[in-house]
């Protein structure tokens, strides 16, 4: 496992990849990620994801007859299309999104930075699910959507700090350290005391380690089960950020994450 997710019903574990269906999101992900629409055609779509043309062709056409990827008949080019709109408004309505919003919003007010919500994936990977950015003219910006590697220094270690010891070790034996800068921490036991710090505090600081000249501070949002798969975090130049005020920030970022929390559960009551 490459790092810790949502917990499951052990009775239900996930079920057997379905090959159209994964075919079916490769090419989503392609799009939304590709970097030179022209790519984006039957052949280089195929070529790129290592697939059967003719397959490719037929599952271009399905999802285009959905309204989910369009197709421009000049440039023979696909794009996402229309009919993916309502699917991610119906998914940033889901609780954690819309119940966070409002303290995020606080949270921009108290701090003065760009707060973003993040969720992990069954993958590892993490996911921006939310974000309220700085009202600053120069400003660090996060899409909503984009997503981060699993060993991303501060979301893995606001997972991990609430994960078993057998997942930390497992998250290591991997070779998930990785290094995305000259600053990033990549000692196992380095990692260990940092994940033994975080519980007590309830929050992570991240210093140029994923972008030199960004710092990040995290907080877990728990879910009734008490995993720390979602969480927000604050996100500033590194130049903008004092040193004496550090804590002081990533205090407020626990109290949001605290807040949350307690707004989801009692969301959940309320239903």
């Amino acid at each position: 496992m490459a790092a810790p997710h949502s917990k499951r019903n052990p009775e239900k574990p996930l079920a057997s990849p379905v090959p159209a269906v994964e075919r079916t999101i490769a090419i989503l992900r392609l799009l939304e990620n590709s970097s030179d629409p022209a790519s984006c055609t039957v052949s280089g779509i195929s070529r790129a994801l290592g697939m059967n043309k003719s397959t490719c062709s037929n599952t271009l056409r399905t999802l285009e007859s959905h309204g989910f990827i369009e197709y421009d008949t000049t440039s023979r080019t696909y794009w996402l299309g229309a009919g993916l709109i309502g699917l991610s408004i119906k998914a940033r309505h889901r609780t954690f999104p819309s119940v966070g919003a409002t303290h995020m919003r606080a949270l921009v007010r108290k701090t003065g930075f760009t707060c973003v919500a993040f969720e992990q994936l069954p993958n590892g990977e993490f996911v921006i699910v939310d974000k309220v950015d700085s009202q600053k003219d120069i400003k660090i910006t996060i899409d909503v959507g984009q997503h981060f590697p699993p060993a991303a220094p501060v979301f893995a270690r606001i997972a991990l700090a609430w994960s078993s010891p057998a997942e930390v070790e497992s998250f290591i034996a991997q070779n998930n350290l990785q290094r995305f800068t000259r600053t990033t921490k990549t000692d196992p036991d380095g990692l260990r005391a940092d994940l033994r710090q975080i519980r007590r505090d309830g929050y992570s600081i991240s210093v140029g380690e994923y972008y030199l000249a960004n710092t990040a501070i995290a907080a877990p949002v728990f879910s009734v089960q008490r995993d720390a798969c979602r969480g927000v975090c604050m996100i500033g130049f590194t130049s903008e950020i004092s040193e004496d005020r550090l804590t002081q920030y990533a205090q407020a970022v626990a109290d949001t994450g605290h807040a949350i929390t307690q707004a989801m559960s009692e969301s959940l009551r309320v239903r």
